[in-house]
């Protein structure tokens, strides 16, 4: 009957309504909310009510606009991206010749840092690097050396395997 399929209709609207408000309690009063991208997509209208003030997204060199765009919200301000975007490229699942041609498989954030003259944006590279021995950072450096020149922060020099996470001290 007619007014069952629209109590129905209802009530689910009603549920999922209840469902986003009871995830948002987690967030509630968080000054930073963090996640991967697909984990704040999953969780995007529960974050949406939080209303944030900004969206920091890592790895940003693996993330395509759509997804990127989709958790910004009406309340977002700034918009921080993080990465190399030198590294890895967002994960296309078939490269037709479309993809390919629109470069559809570079993100945003490699637009960004590499846009032409006159459209740059202001961004910063870290030249001071603290994960590698010098001798496998050696391996890498001649990659960025248009962008910074690396420099080997004194800890890299003497750190051990395992000393970072508290094995071997």
């Amino acid at each position: 009957n007619e007014h069952t399929k629209i109590a129905t209709k209802q009530a689910r609207k009603d549920l999922r309504k209840a469902e986003i408000q009871a995830k948002a309690r987690v967030y509630e009063g968080k000054s930073i909310i963090g996640g991967t991208m697909v984990g704040a997509i999953h969780r995007l209208d529960a974050i949406r009510t939080t209303k944030p003030f900004a969206v920091i997204v890592e790895e940003a060199s693996e993330v395509l606009e759509p997804l990127l765009l989709s958790c910004l919200s009406e309340s977002t301000v700034k918009l921080e991206m993080i990465g190399d975007h030198r590294q890895l490229q967002p994960s296309v699942q078939s490269r037709f010749d479309f993809e390919l041609c629109n470069k559809v498989n570079i993100s945003m954030f490699q637009r960004l840092i590499e846009a032409p003259p006159g459209h740059e944006i202001p961004s910063t590279v870290l030249s001071v690097q603290r994960r590698m021995r010098k001798n496998i950072c050696d391996l890498t450096r001649s990659f960025y050396a248009d962008v910074t020149e690396i420099e080997d922060h004194e800890t890299v020099h003497s750190q051990m395997i395992g000393q970072r996470c508290g094995v071997g001290t």
